[in-house]
């Protein structure tokens, strides 16, 4: 399927799986906001834009970039100093990039209903 869109579809699939283990992090860092000597942590945003780069690149739809695999890397991402129990969970920042993940990943599953959309009127004729 990726070839049939020169690899956005893939692409786009990739950033879902990375907005979807981003939550994840994200939810166990709100959970955890209260437990003591807990870090938070968050995944490295760069890889997901070097895999944008690479897309833009990338005019020969054989590319390996079907076959590529988001690297995720897990860093520990503090919110600021660390409080007495040496927590350093601020609830109000996990909030802000719970939401900012949100919507991110809509507009990723948006793009990815758009390029079916595209194939279905050009399967219809249309």
């Amino acid at each position: 399927m990726s070839d049939l869109f020169g690899g956005v579809v893939e692409a786009l699939r990739q950033a879902s799986v990375f907005a979807t283990r981003r939550h994840e992090l994200l939810a166990e860092n709100v959970a955890n906001a209260e437990t003591p000597s807990y870090k938070a942590h968050d995944l490295s945003f760069a890889h997901e834009l070097d895999l944008a780069r690479l897309v833009q690149s990338t005019p020969d739809p054989k590319s390996p970039l079907g076959q590529s695999q988001l690297d995720l890397r897990l860093l520990n991402q503090p919110d600021g100093p660390a409080k007495l129990d040496g927590n350093d969970v601020d609830i109000d920042k996990q909030m802000v990039r719970v939401s900012q993940n949100a919507l991110y990943h809509n507009v990723v599953v948006q793009l990815l209903k758009a390029q079916f959309d595209g194939l279905k009127s050009a399967i219809n004729g249309r």
